[in-house]
């Protein structure tokens, strides 16, 4: 693992990625062609959001944190839905993957559980935020004003 992780730029490519991924599956393109680098781009995804999931939960003192836990939900959101259209049928390519589709069903309760934690987090994140900076003391008010 690299000593500086660059959030934002890895988080810009994920979404790319997720994006992709999002357009590839609404197409009816030659399985053989592309079924194998789909499939791959699926794992891929998925162990790349887990570990930055489980880099920024560990991570609590980084400076842009929530603003990188929202960021990384979002795309966790985006590609969990991406995968239930495909589990679902509603993917015009969907037949082409039935073959992994206990994966692919394993794959969206990972991601909507990754999710959540992450939503839960930005939300204790922002209220911790709010408590911080909204409350003063009594004595902070009286030196503030001067009495």
């Amino acid at each position: 693992m690299p000593q500086k992780i660059h959030y934002r730029d890895d988080l810009f490519l994920l979404s790319t990625l997720v994006k992709t991924l999002e357009v590839s599956l609404s197409i009816e393109a030659d399985p053989e062609y592309y079924r194998d680098k789909v499939v791959g781009d699926l794992f891929f995804i998925d162990a790349t959001i887990r570990s930055l999931a489980e880099n920024l939960i560990q991570n609590s003192h980084l400076s842009a944190r929530a603003e990188y836990l929202k960021l990384l939900e979002r795309v966790s959101s985006d590609f969990w839905r991406a995968l239930e259209r495909l589990q679902t049928g509603e993917s015009p390519s969907a037949e082409n993957y039935s073959a992994i589709a206990p994966q692919v069903k394993s794959l969206v309760s990972g991601q909507r559980s990754i999710s959540q934690n992450l939503r839960s987090l930005i939300d204790e994140s922002l209220s911790s935020d709010s408590v911080d900076t909204d409350l003063v003391s009594g004595d902070e008010i009286s030196r503030l004003l001067g009495e």
